[in-house]
């Protein structure tokens, strides 16, 4: 038996006692190649299998496994739901991961409330005085703006018939390759993806605040 899993179990029950019900809790033996889930989890069986894909593909990254944890990223799992995930690796004497603790909550519903009464009651309390010039964006990039086109068409050959939860997806990727911070950069995701550059800057405003940024 893995003697590891009682430590992630005995605070998985702890969590499962202290947090909402709409976090789920997965405690996984990485001792077993089919990663089972143990005891004190509390996970419905169809996330349990997208978190489990998701532990093993962790399992491959060096730095991850280093660091062992992951705090508070914001992934759409299997192409569709958007989850905060934190996770933590229990190692062995040899600094082998033996256990993985995992806490997720599903963001996408939560997030489209969110930003549809942010967009509602946005207040700008800033005072007049305060008021400073816009920051200058940073030069075009012509080679890497043609990177939204690239992933944009190798996601979909329709762009504008993507569903909601396919362009969270999409713009997170390209959102991570730190294209947005070029000059013209949510024009060219607008034309590209079929949608309105407000739409745009409203899916990046909450990709921000999933990720505490």
């Amino acid at each position: 038996m893995n003697p590891f899993l009682k430590q992630a179990a005995d605070t998985a029950v702890f969590l499962a006692e202290t947090l909402p019900e709409n976090y789920e809790i997965l405690v996984l033996d990485l001792t077993r190649k089919d990663l089972p889930a143990a005891a004190g989890s509390r996970c419905r069986i169809s996330h349990a299998d997208e978190l489990r894909r998701y532990v093993k593909k962790l399992l491959e990254n060096k730095t991850v496994v280093a660091n062992g944890r992951l705090t508070r990223r914001g992934d759409a799992l299997s192409g569709s739901r958007l989850f905060s995930t934190s996770i933590q690796f229990i190692k062995d004497e040899a600094g082998v991961p033996a256990a993985a603790l995992v806490l997720a909550m599903e963001l996408s519903g939560i997030l489209a409330a969110h930003g549809m009464l942010s967009d509602l009651v946005r207040l700008d309390t800033m005072e007049i005085g305060d008021i400073g010039p816009l920051p200058e964006k940073t030069e075009t990039d012509e080679p890497t703006l043609k990177l939204i086109e690239l992933m944009t068409s190798e996601f979909t050959d329709e762009p504008e018939r993507m569903s909601p939860e396919e362009r969270m997806e999409l713009l997170m990727d390209l959102y991570d390759t730190g294209v947005f911070s070029l000059r013209g950069a949510v024009s060219r995701a607008a034309v590209c993806m079929g949608m309105s550059e407000q739409s745009v800057y409203r899916y990046l405003s909450r990709i921000r605040r999933a990720r505490g940024e």
